[in-house]
């Protein structure tokens, strides 16, 4: 298997008030996050979750 393509889809989702506080705090950067997308050379599709630095 190899990897056939791999997409990164930006997502900037505000985050509920009571996450929000926590977040503000430990993670303030943590808001804009990306998701993942894996495809391999037989079709399998992976997905995941990435933080940009």
């Amino acid at each position: 298997m190899k990897i056939k393509s791999v997409e990164l889809i930006h997502l900037d989702v505000p985050f509920t008030t009571h996450t929000n506080q926590h977040m503000k705090y430990w993670l303030p950067h943590w808001r804009i996050i990306q998701l993942c997308k894996i495809t391999l050379s037989d079709g399998t599709v992976g997905w995941g979750e990435t933080i940009p630095n």
